[in-house]
């Protein structure tokens, strides 16, 4: 079965500010969502994602995941989402930040998670971080996201986090070395910490004047690692909502998905709906970031299927998508 993201064009449409009259035959068009990723813009969410690669991460199969998802989609992500393992040298991924930028999409860079926060700290990893700063500098980017650190809270994580004035530490350090730069701090906890899950959040904050989107991490994990249930997105999102509405930031779903359910092959694209439809309800969530992967075990990736397809006419879509068949 091949996958698309029909379901995400579905959620585009449930949201005026981020969709278009249809896809163009001659290839994506700009996203109108880009300039309204901003702390101070009206309420748009934008629409991004990190797409996967298919047999191998090389630079060519990078790019082909990305272009191959725009053109299901029918217009460019506002956001490219993608990682660098540790602190890798800048030559591994210097060349999408500029791909990025020539393509009209704000990239945003996960970065860090796995590097001790105490050799961070010391400034072991320096030399990488000036490197990052200057291929920042020299691509003449308006704006660049970065995500350092993500998942902090992760009981996974503790033996590279270490404890919570460790994090904030090297946080502050990572951030001063990217000073007078275009960067914005996206700071990412797992959704369930902001319901105490693993001591909570609170340790882990830097402080207002070191962060510029709080962002979170959450999954409809249904039959997945060990869960059992299918959850909503007020489920698994409200209290990162009612922690981080308080704050007056721009909010972030920096990584967010559901699996599929083989007994109801529409359900996924339903999930998907109805959570950019509340999305919708809560001004400050400008930025929502699809994770379509499958991996660590977990298969997010958005299925097309005739149940999915079948929905679709009742929802206005059914022209959008065919032109994308």
């Amino acid at each position: 079965m091949r996958y698309r993201l029909t379901a995400l064009i579905l959620t585009m449409s449930l949201l005026s500010a981020c969709s278009d009259s249809g896809s163009n035959p001659d290839g994506p068009q700009p996203s109108a969502a880009v300039p309204t990723v901003s702390p101070e813009g009206p309420h748009r969410p934008a629409i991004g994602a990190w797409a996967q690669p298919t047999g191998g991460h090389n630079r060519d199969r990078q790019m082909a995941a990305v272009t191959q998802l725009e053109a299901d989609l029918g217009h460019k992500l506002a956001i490219d989402h993608f990682y660098v393992t540790d602190f890798a040298e800048v030559r591994t991924w210097d060349w999408r930040l500029q791909w990025d930028l020539e393509e009209g999409r704000i990239p945003m860079i996960s970065m860090g998670s796995g590097a001790d926060t105490q050799l961070v700290a010391s400034g072991m990893f320096d030399p990488q971080l000036e490197s990052y700063a200057e291929a920042i500098a020299d691509s003449g980017a308006e704006r660049v996201l970065i995500r350092y650190a993500f998942e902090m809270d992760g009981a996974l994580n503790r033996d590279w986090v270490r404890s919570g004035p460790d994090f904030i530490r090297a946080w502050q350090h990572v951030r001063s070395k990217f000073e007078g730069l275009p960067v914005e701090w996206v700071w990412s906890p797992n959704a369930p910490a902001f319901d105490g899950t693993n001591g909570g959040v609170d340790q882990y904050w830097p402080g207002d004047d070191q962060v510029d989107w709080i962002a979170a991490d959450g999954y409809n994990f249904y039959t997945c690692a060990d869960h059992r249930y299918w959850k909503s997105f007020d489920e698994i999102f409200t209290p990162f909502l009612e922690w981080a509405e308080s704050k007056e930031k721009p909010l972030m779903l920096a990584e967010f998905g559901s699996l599929r359910d083989p007994e109801q092959p529409a359900r996924q694209a339903e999930w998907i709906a109805d959570s950019v439809s509340r999305a919708s309800t809560h001004p400050q969530l400008k930025a929502l970031v699809y994770f379509n992967s499958d991996g660590q075990g977990c298969d997010w990736r958005l299925d097309s299927s005739d149940h999915t397809n079948a929905m679709l006419p009742d929802l206005g879509l059914a022209d959008q998508v065919a032109e994308l068949e």
